[in-house]
This record gives C-alpha cells, sequence and structure tokens, in this order.
C-alpha cells in the first residue's frame, strides 16, 4: 500500500516508495532498484522500471498494489511511466489505484478490453448500516437512531467525515445537540470537525499538530528541532504514539514507526489554520525544518524547506556547502534540479553557483545553454562577493578554467585553447582538488585532439592518480577509462585490461553496492571482448554497461553506450536492434554536444548498417552531407573517421581512391602511435589494392596489419575489413616469419560458428590451452606472483598453482620464464 503525496512527484523518490512498499511483502524486491537511486538517475523510472517488471514476472504468489491518493500527482513522466506497467502488468500482479479523479490514462480501451474494474464514489459512501457500525464497534460511540439518521444524511457516508464527527462527539453529553450543527458543503463540514477536533485536544497537542503540519514527513527528532522554543526539550516521539494510538489521522511510514505523515486532508488544513492565525510562524518552521535535514545530510528535503521559507540565502548556503560533494558522487542530476528551484538573480550573485550551474549542464549536455555565459557570471560574481579568502577565490578560479578547457573540448575548438586552459587550472587548483582530476581530462583530450596518444595517455593517467589521492574513487573512473583507451590505441590491450578492471573495483562500495559509473568500463572492456572475438561476453558487457550509463546520466557517455551496444548488435547481425541504437544514440546527442569522437562511433556503425544492407546511396549521401571531406585534413579529434569513407569508397567500387585515402590514414595513425587505427587502415588498403589487382601490395599491406595485430591479439580490427580478408589471410599462412598461432586464432575467428582464440591456440601446442588457463598465463607474463593472481580471480593459491601447472605441461616448459617464452613464440603473447 503506497500513499502518495505532492512531494513524490519526483520521479526517483515515487520510485523509491513504490519499491519500499512492494518489499513489505516482498523483502527480496527491487533491491538492485534501491542501490540504483542515488539521485544521479536523469530517468529513474525510464531506467529501471522494466527491471522492476522483469523481477515482479517471476514472482510465483499473487500481489495486489495500491496507489491510494494518485490525484496528487501531476508529472507526466510518472504517468507515462505507470501507463507503460500497466501495459505490461505482470500476471500475478493486481494495480488499484485510489484518487478523487482520473488518471490521464487510456481508460476506454481498458474497460472495452474487460481490464479494469470501477470502484466509484457511490460505491465507496457507508450506507446507513454501516454508518452505524463504524460510530459503535470503531469509534465507540452510543447514539440514537434520530442521531445517527441526521448524522448519515449530513455526512452523505463520507468516511473522513464520520471520523471526524466521531472524533468531536467522544465526550459530549450532548451528542444530538452536535449533530445538528452539522451542515452545509462537505468542506464547510471539514473545517467545522476540524475545530471540534482540535477544540478537544489539549492546548500542547493544538500546538504540536499545526506546527508541524509544515512538514511531508515527521520523525520524533526532527519535531523536537522543529518545536524548538526557548531552550525547552519535547518528548514528541510519545506524542506520535499517542497520535497514532487515537486514530488521529497520521500514518507511519515504516515498519519501526519511526517515520510518519499526516491525512493529506488533515495536513492541509491544519496548514491553513497556521497561516490564518499564525503567518509569519510557517517559515520559522521551515527554517528549523531546513537545518534539521541539513544536519542529516539530507539536502533535497533541507533546501525544500528553505524554499518553502522563500529563505533563498539559506537554500544557496546549504548549495555552495554540499554541491561540491555531490559533483564528486556523480549526483548532477540532483544538484541541477536544486540549483534550477532558486531564482535565477540568486544564481547570479553567487561565485560557487554558477561554476556549479555550469558543471552540471557541461555533465547533463546541456551544452545549448551556453556555458561560457555562466563563467563569464562566475567571474563578474567574483568581482562583487565576499570571498572567504584570497585561496578560495584561486580555487574557484581554477574551476572556471577547467570548465572552460572542458567546454572547448566538446567544441572542437583549437587544442592549444584547451591546453592554456586546462594548464591554467592545474596551476590554480590547490594539490590534490578533484578539479585537478577534469583539468586531467580536458589535457588528455587536447593531446588526443593532436594525434600524441602518449603524452594524452601521461595526461589522464595524472588526473586518475589526482583522483586517487583526493580519495574520490568514482571521479578516477573516467580517467583510467580515458587511460585504457590511449592504451588500447597502442595496442596494449592486455594493460588496457588491467586498467579497466581497476576502474570497474573502484566503482563497488564497500557495501557491495556498483555505482552507475562503473558503466563507462564496462563499454570499453566490451570493446576488448568483441575485439578477441568473445561475443557473448562482448555483449554482456555492453547491455550492462548501457543500463548503468543511462543511471548515470552523463550526456557523453550516455551517446557512447547506445554507439557500443550498436556496434554489437551489428556484430552479431541483428541489424534491426542495431539501427534503434543509433536512434537512441542521436536522440541523445541531438542537444548535448558530445565528444566528437564519440559520435563518430555512431557513425561507424551507421555506416557499416548500410553498406552490409547494399544501401549503398544512403552512405554516399551521408558522406557528402554529414561524412568527413575526402580530401580534406584528417582528423583525430574524430578518430580518423576518414575511415568511414574508405569502406564506402570500396562499396561504390573507388578502389584506387580507397587505397590513397587508407595509406593517408595509416602514416597519420603512424605518427600519432595509434596501433589500432594503423591496422585497420592497413588492411582496408590491402581489400583497396586486391580489388586493383595488385595481390602482391595487398599482402605486403595485411602483413603489416598482422605483424602489428600479434602482439595484442587484435582480431576484428583486421576481420571486420570485409568478406575478403580471411582468403588473403590463407595465402600468409605460408609466411613462415608471421606468428602461426596468431594467424590460426584469425582464421578460426573468421569462421562462421568459429570459437575464435579458445579453438585457434592449439596451433602448435600439445594440448589447446583453456580460457582460464590462457588467462592465468598472460598475468604471469605481467609478473604477478601465484597469491596476487589469486586475488585477483578470486581463486585459492593452490588452485592458481594447480592451472599453472597444466599450462606448463601443455606448453612443454618446466618453469614460468620457459612458459612465458614459449607463449610469445607462438604468438599468445605480445
Amino acid at each position: 500500500w503506497l500513499s502518495l503525496d505532492s512531494a513524490d512527484n519526483d520521479p526517483a523518490t515515487f520510485l523509491l516508495y513504490l519499491v519500499s512498499a512492494l518489499r513489505t511483502v516482498n523483502g527480496g524486491l527491487g533491491q538492485e532498484i534501491l542501490d540504483a537511486l542515488d539521485g544521479a538517475l536523469r530517468d529513474p523510472l525510464g531506467a529501471l522500471l522494466p527491471g522492476l517488471i522483469n523481477e515482479l514476472n517471476h514472482a510465483a504468489a499473487p500481489l495486489a498494489l495500491v496507489l491510494d491518493d494518485y490525484h496528487l500527482i501531476d508529472q507526466e513522466p510518472i504517468h507515462e511511466a505507470l501507463r507503460f506497467f500497466i501495459e505490461h502488468l505482470p500476471p500475478a500482479l493486481h494495480l488499484l489505484i485510489s484518487g478523487r479523479a482520473d488518471p490521464p490514462w487510456p481508460l476506454a480501451r481498458l474497460r472495452a478490453g474487460g481490464e479494469m474494474n470501477e470502484i466509484r464514489g457511490r460505491d465507496l459512501r457507508f450506507t446507513r448500516a454501516e454508518t452505524a457500525v463504524f460510530c459503535a464497534d470503531v469509534m465507540g460511540l452510543q447514539m440514537s437512531e434520530p442521531d445517527l439518521d441526521t448524522l448519515d444524511a449530513r455526512a452523505e457516508g463520507w468516511v473522513a467525515g464520520l471520523q471526524m464527527a466521531a472524533l468531536s462527539m467522544q465526550g459530549e453529553r450532548d451528542v444530538s445537540q452536535l449533530v445538528a450543527g452539522f451542515s452545509g458543503s462537505n468542506r464547510y463540514v471539514l473545517d467545522y470537525l476540524l475545530e471540534e477536533v482540535l477544540h478537544q485536544q489539549p492546548p500542547a497537542m493544538q500546538n504540536f499538530l499545526l506546527k508541524t503540519a509544515v512538514l511531508d514527513r515527521l520523525c520524533a527528532p526532527l519535531c523536537d528541532a522543529v518545536l524548538a522554543e526557548d531552550g525547552r526539550q519535547h518528548s514528541s516521539q510519545a506524542v506520535l504514539e499517542r497520535l497514532e494510538a487515537a486514530n488521529l489521522f497520521i500514518v507511519p511510514l515504516d515498519a519501526q514507526r519511526r517515520w510518519y505523515r499526516y491525512h493529506h486532508l488533515f495536513s492541509g488544513l491544519l496548514r491553513a489554520r497556521l497561516q490564518n492565525q499564525q503567518p509569519q510562524e510557517a517559515a520559522v518552521l521551515h527554517r528549523r525544518a531546513a537545518a534539521w535535514f541539513a544536519s542529516q545530510r539530507l539536502i533535497d528535503e533541507a533546501i525544500a524547506h528553505a524554499l518553502a521559507a522563500e529563505d533563498y540565502a539559506q537554500a544557496a548556503g546549504l548549495l555552495e556547502q554540499e554541491g561540491l560533494e555531490l559533483v564528486s558522487q556523480h549526483k548532477m542530476v540532483t544538484l541541477a534540479r536544486l540549483l534550477e528551484a532558486l531564482p535565477e538573480e540568486i544564481v547570479e550573485e553567487r561565485p560557487w553557483l554558477c561554476i556549479l550551474m555550469a558543471y552540471t549542464r557541461h555533465w547533463l549536455g546541456e551544452r545549448r545553454f551556453a556555458l561560457g555565459a555562466c563563467l563569464d557570471q562566475a567571474e563578474r560574481a567574483l568581482e562583487t562577493y565576499a570571498v572567504p579568502s584570497a585561496a578560495e577565490e584561486r580555487r574557484m578560479r581554477g574551476y572556471i578554467a577547467s570548465l572552460r578547457a572542458q567546454d572547448a573540448l566538446s567544441a572542437g575548438e583549437d587544442p592549444a585553447r584547451i591546453i592554456e586552459q586546462a594548464e591554467l587550472a592545474l596551476e590554480l587548483l590547490p594539490p590534490g582538488d578533484m578539479m585537478g582530476t577534469e583539468a586531467g581530462v580536458s589535457l588528455g583530450g587536447a593531446y588526443w585532439i593532436q594525434g600524441d596518444a602518449r603524452a594524452a595517455e601521461r595526461a589522464f593517467a595524472a588526473g586518475r592518480d589526482t583522483a586517487r589521492r583526493c580519495g574520490k574513487l568514482q571521479m578516477a573512473v573516467p580517467t583510467a577509462v580515458y587511460t585504457a583507451w590511449q592504451q588500447i590505441k597502442q595496442g596494449r590491450l592486455q594493460e588496457a585490461l588491467s586498467s579497466l578492471e581497476e576502474a570497474q573495483n573502484w566503482s563497488v562500495e564497500e557495501c557491495g553496492c556498483t555505482q552507475p559509473i562503473c558503466g563507462f568500463p564496462l563499454l570499453r572492456i566490451s570493446d576488448l571482448r568483441h575485439e578477441w572475438h568473445e561475443p557473448v561476453e562482448a555483449k554482456q558487457a555492453a547491455q550492462e554497461g548501457l543500463e548503468l550509463c543511462l543511471r548515470l546520466g552523463q550526456a557523453d557517455v550516455v551517446v557512447d553506450a547506445h554507439a557500443t551496444m550498436a556496434l554489437r548488435h551489428w556484430a552479431a547481425g541483428d541489424a534491426a536492434a542495431a539501427w534503434e541504437s543509433v536512434r537512441f544514440g542521436d536522440e541523445a546527442a541531438r542537444d548535448s554536444r558530445p565528444d566528437p569522437f564519440t559520435r563518430t562511433r555512431l557513425d561507424d556503425c551507421r555506416v557499416r548498417l548500410w553498406l552490409d544492407a547494399g544501401q549503398v546511396g544512403n552512405a554516399i549521401s551521408w558522406l557528402a552531407l554529414d561524412g568527413p571531406d575526402l580530401h580534406g585534413p584528417l582528423s583525430y579529434h574524430h578518430d580518423l573517421h576518414h575511415l568511414q569513407a574508405v569502406r564506402i569508397l570500396l562499396a561504390d567500387g573507388r578502389p584506387q581512391e580507397a587505397l590513397d585515402l587508407a595509406q593517408r590514414i595509416a602514416a597519420a595513425a603512424e605518427r600519432a602511435y595509434w596501433v589500432q587505427e594503423q591496422i585497420r587502415a592497413h588492411t582496408l588498403a590491402a581489400v583497396a589494392a586486391q580489388e586493383l589487382g595488385e595481390k602482391e601490395q595487398a599482402l605486403a599491406q595485411l602483413r603489416t596489419a598482422v605483424c602489428l595485430g600479434a602482439p595484442g591479439g587484435f582480431l576484428h580490427s583486421i576481420l571486420d575489413a570485409g568478406p575478403a580478408v580471411p582468403a588473403m589471410l590463407q595465402r600468409l599462412t605460408a609466411d613462415r616469419k608471421l606468428p602461426r598461432a596468431y594467424l590460426a586464432r584469425l582464421l578460426a575467428a573468421a569462421e562462421p560458428n568459429g570459437d575464435g582464440p579458445q579453438t585457434a591456440v592449439s596451433v602448435g601446442l600439445i594440448e589447446p590451452l583453456s580460457e582460464r588457463e590462457l588467462e592465468i598465463l598472460h598475468l604471469i607474463a605481467l609478473g604477478l606472483t601465484n597469491n596476487q593472481i589469486a586475488q585477483r580471480l578470486v581463486l585459492s593459491p593452490a588452485t592458481v598453482k594447480w592451472h599453472a601447472s597444466n599450462l606448463y605441461g601443455k606448453l612443454g616448459a618446466r618453469n614460468r620464464n620457459q612458459a612465458v617464452a614459449r607463449a610469445r613464440d607462438l604468438g599468445l603473447l605480445s
């Protein structure tokens, strides 16, 4: 049973209470959803409701869910989510909606389909007999038949009115005179009855009811804080228990009877009475509530009460104190919502709030709002605002510089400008400040644009280490992922995997809850698994990464997640699902102005899908309107996306142009130390040369790609170039200078039902290595001891030793050094 109120119009709050209500019946339900509701979700219902439906689909016992007072919900996202919920209602679940107005759903269709029962007001009104039972058995009143007739006529079967009437009669000698005084509409009757109920309460109880009515939910310590006057002590817990025992319109919100709320009609009338009798008192009470919630670090409710008191200075001060903590937890959606609730002039006069506004808009992709204007305003505010110290002003200017660097990076501005602002930020920020991590991202991105993978990796790694030193592990995750991305580009795939797994570990809290930021490393792990021809693992990592990234809400990462999912669907041959992911990615990118290299991944999948479907005309039109200029400069910021143009030229029957462009790209990739792009470019050049009849040149280009790909075990960077590649690879097997085992892995992965690396490693071995043995072999090559490997893989040292002994035998080696050397000879290790 979920009793709703107007405060539940926040989608995250609604979902929290919905799951909590369900868990009173099934305690194991929705745990992952509760873990996910940390304030970082941009669309919590859209992201998490399908998972709840899936859980409920597996529930065997029948379950009834009541949503009470649904008329107080006025947010379309919640209405839309519940429409979806009804359309996919689990078989064991019955949904009951209670409210004073019809919900905005397709009721006519549900009626016509026989999917809905309706209980209207006439069905809910008490009959004369039910009124008599209620008064006598529930409220303990002895009334004459004429008085019952009068009460029934006046209340018209309205249960809340009957309850208030009965409360007002308790202890009265002349019940008949009291009943005779009821007249007018329900509203006036309710006002009258409220007066009578309050009048019967002791003065201290009346004071308690009036003053605590400003609270949407209440507990004893909160009530004590709100009622604090002249240093007096209050025992609110006892009062709350007496109210509940007296059935005085109070509803417990948890099984422990810690949190309560008043009946909505009752609290509304109490608030109106407080406003009429003590108009200045409400603001004082809201301020006290705000202070108490702030002391409990419940910032949302603290600021809500400060706003209700129209104490914008208090609300702004709370945000100045807690805003950066919300940033470090990636709770940008929550932070943005709180900032938007403040009057614009309050934000503009406080530099920290201007900085936070710019930060949230960049993070959430609301970049059409001109971050530069927010930052300009922050600098103007610094000239007039009473900054506590010179060090604090210097820190704020460091934040401004760092955000300017981020904005310039997303806009694709001159790398020199990005580097200038990022280095200025690092100079201004105090040592170990978490914003140094963001400056490191911008600096690394600038070197990425310049095509300097090594400098980019160093900058990203420095940002990662800054976050670790200041204890902000979640902020270290993105920089660790960007570090791994540069390692992938340079062909160091195993090293990249270690970086990503470490980032995964930082995304898990001590309680075991996985934070949404974990989705980012999962996307790159998916890329690695695809590269190594592990399709099941690749798609699973992409799906988990997508779900987490949607919860995270960061604009660039959401687009990246959809692009990654699209590429996994394409690899699986599911064109319809791939196009759907591309569409979602385009929608996410429309207003957010994501980083160009992120948009490039969407275009990559788009082009592959067109070419696979034989829609070359669509690809050519895209190239002319939105694609790279065939004769223009190559762009590292767009990840050398001219590779897409090479594929289109090949499909359009223009192999010479394709060959020339591929060779230009290979040279540019070599200058940047981008091994992966070199592999792709040389392989496409091989396909182009083959179509031109230049077989020797084709083999030479492919041989270069194989030599570059062998150390890291690249498979799909070569195989995804097209169906002509396997035949050319087969011709290379006669070349004894090339790594035989690696070639065998490529050919095995190219088979329609090939099982990739696990089959391929049989070449040159006494017996194939298992997947676990290969994993342990790579860790041995990295120099890890058996105990360290056991900790990494969550195995016992004895199990690791047993696997190591087996792989030594299969490799014909007597010890670790011989095993590593033998594995390198076979192309199993770089």
